[in-house]
């Protein structure tokens, strides 16, 4: 990374900047940090802890959905950027639903 940034051209630096940034955190990055970067090419995706023995984790975000009790529409979509108890997501869905 540093003999990258060393020899690019400043256009090119100021161009991928954002780039140059997200790699640099994952080479730094270690194994107790918290917003850990797991994929360079969907860097929001999250560790998530499933808590079953044959599958721990997943990696991905959390959606919440609000369907109808009778044909099971989707009248609401949330989607939550960070790894939330899903209780704390269900106000929101429902004030979405609410103004269906």
């Amino acid at each position: 990374m540093r003999e990258l940034k060393r020899k690019s051209p400043s256009q090119v630096l100021k161009r991928h900047e954002e780039q140059f940034s997200l790699f640099e955190r994952v080479v730094n990055q270690s194994r107790q940090d918290k917003d850990k970067v797991y994929s360079l090419h969907q860097p929001q995706v999250l560790c998530i802890a499933k808590g079953k023995a044959y599958k721990r984790y997943e990696f991905g975000s959390k959606v919440c959905l609000g369907l109808t009790k009778i044909s099971g529409i989707i009248v609401a979509v949330k989607n939550s950027a960070r790894n939330l108890y899903d209780g704390d997501t269900l106000t929101d869905t429902i004030k979405q639903m609410a103004g269906c």
